[in-house]
């Protein structure tokens, strides 16, 4: 990046600061029926996960506090280029153009659980096992 923004809206979708938003296109699909797909918009921030039907904040399809996620978000079996990001009472399944933004979401995904910590983004230094306490063999998958 040129200069620091606060809103990263193309690819490579890369965090540099804990005050950054993702904004990313892709297609929600529904976690019982892969199939079924439309377009939508993705934002990750360190405070939420959001869903927009259109690039618009006015069509605000789910929400998702990131404390509230119970899971560390991967590729969805049998939808390679899809994720889940799976909250106490919501969830939101959401599919990528291309395996190399899925991987870069993910990783941001990552970082910004490291800045929840008070910890600020160093590349290739995620804390994020401290934060779920998850088995390191689990963890090789993500």
């Amino acid at each position: 990046m040129r200069k620091h923004d606060n809103a990263i809206t193309e690819y490579p979708y890369v965090l540099e600061t804990c005050d950054q938003v993702l904004y990313v296109p892709g297609k929600m699909i529904r976690s019982d029926n892969f199939y079924d797909s439309s377009l939508a918009y993705l934002s990750l921030s360190a405070y939420m996960v959001n869903m927009f039907k259109q690039k618009n904040s006015d069509d605000l399809i789910k929400s998702i506090p990131l404390y509230s996620i119970t899971e560390i978000p991967k590729t969805i079996k049998g939808a390679p280029l899809c994720t889940l990001f799976k909250g106490y009472k919501e969830e939101i399944s959401f599919c990528f153009e291309n395996v190399n933004i899925l991987n870069s979401i993910l990783t941001a995904f990552k970082m910004l659980t490291d800045c929840r910590k008070g910890n600020p983004i160093t590349q290739g230094n995620c804390n994020y096992k401290l934060l779920f306490n998850l088995p390191s063999i689990m963890l090789a998958t993500f």
